[in-house]
């Protein structure tokens, strides 16, 4: 036991740090005397509880992240310990997602400066209050981390199981966030060759495996609501903040999420008639309103770089100088982690170009999140948190080319 230890003591470190972290802001901040419930971690809840209890779908929540939200259904009815449940299921990913930093950078730094730098991933105010809430921010940073990790051995070891287990996590990931489904074609597109050579390998079951639950999702999403799709959170996230943003340019009158009868009225609709509306309406506005459908998505993309976190800015301390820092650093490292990850982002894919394919893969992510997060706004960082750890790995990675760590 104690050679175990010693020999992973870097990880041990790990846990125990990102523990205390959490620990000193949960008192710090008096995490204990919050009660705020997001409309969105409702939505968790009703789909979990859909799937538990019903064996049906959701509208807007797809199937695995339900599963994972959902399990402690298995032993109790009661929404609080449903929640409380889940912010341990954030802490575990939100530790677990350190370690992966960590053997990620391990491969080609040496061990302790990966330490250092994966302990900055405990220090993003962003990823660490959102831990307590039942959001899906957490669980998906941890998924991409661990894909990432298994492309990383597959570049290193040259061994198809772990290509077709990075395309399966990242297929999974679908089923968390839906807004990746996209890159995960695109991925599975990027290494079409390696599928073709190795057809008759049997870890492609894996990949199979994922995409016919993800074919599930979308039969059961037809049979209950009317469309083969994974979910119908694009269309309303489109009609209630992009769209509606740019039809409030075109009348000079400022956005308001809290009073947006565009929301209203497409939550009013039936589910199929949401995706048509939002459809047309993208449509007319591209023809007849381009200048301010343009400027409306600059618009989100600016601010979901600058904002702070949303979790601490809800916080109803927030009248301690405590709060004011948390809510500066969560800006700070917004505007920092954004910035900085598109940069080396478009240095290693344009300008440097690399044959690691974990840096390239890294990039095309960082950029491909920062452009789908200007279809909403008005959530503080938590479009751009699930690239933090993704910026600091394209970090390391530059500092050890110019030769500022090794």
């Amino acid at each position: 036991m104690r050679k175990y230890i010693v020999k992973n003591k870097f990880e041990f470190l790990l846990v125990l740090i990102g523990t205390l972290l959490l620990l000193f802001y949960y008192f710090a901040f008096e995490i204990y005397n919050q009660h705020l419930i997001y409309p969105d971690t409702e939505s968790y809840i009703s789909a979990a509880d859909s799937l538990y209890f019903h064996a049906r779908g959701h509208n807007l929540r797809p199937l695995v992240l339900a599963a994972i939200h959902g399990f402690p259904f298995l032993f109790t009815s009661t929404k609080q310990e449903l929640i409380q449940f889940n912010i341990l299921t954030n802490y575990f990913c939100f530790i677990l997602s350190g370690i992966l930093i960590y053997k990620i950078l391990s491969s080609y730094l040496n061990n302790k400066l990966a330490f250092w730098i994966s302990c900055i991933h405990f220090l993003a105010l962003g990823i660490i209050s959102n831990v307590f809430h039942m959001l899906s921010e957490t669980i998906f940073i941890f998924f991409i981390l661990l894909s990432f990790y298994f492309l990383n051995q597959y570049q290193i070891k040259k061994k198809y199981s772990f290509l077709i287990l990075f395309l399966s996590t990242l297929s999974l990931s679908i089923l968390i966030r839906p807004g990746i489904q996209i890159l995960a074609l695109f991925f599975i597109f990027l290494f079409r060759k390696e599928i073709y050579f190795n057809l008759k390998n049997n870890w492609n079951f894996t990949l199979m495996l994922c995409w016919s639950i993800i074919c599930i999702q979308m039969a059961g999403i037809k049979y209950q609501f009317g469309n083969f799709t994974i979910s119908y959170v694009d269309a309303i996230t489109y009609y209630s903040y992009l769209g509606s943003k740019a039809e409030l340019l075109k009348n000079n009158t400022p956005y308001n999420q809290l009073d947006n009868p565009r929301t209203l009225y497409i939550y009013s609709l039936d589910y199929p008639d949401q995706k048509k509306i939002a459809t047309l309406d993208l449509k007319e506005q591209i023809q007849n309103n381009t200048f301010n459908l343009i400027k409306a998505y600059i618009d989100d993309i600016y601010h979901n770089t600058i904002d702070e976190s949303m979790a601490i800015k809800d916080l109803n301390n927030n009248k301690s100088s405590l709060y004011l820092i948390g809510i500066w650093i969560s800006r700070f490292q917004n505007i920092f982690f954004t910035i900085i990850g598109v940069c080396l982002s478009l240095y290693y894919l344009f300008i440097n170009n690399t044959r690691n394919k974990l840096i390239s893969i890294s990039g095309i992510y960082i950029l491909y999140i920062v452009m789908t997060s200007g279809m909403s706004c008005a959530q503080g960082d938590r479009f751009h948190i699930v690239f933090y750890p993704i910026s600091l790995l394209l970090i390391a990675f530059y500092l050890k080319k110019k030769k500022v760590i090794s």
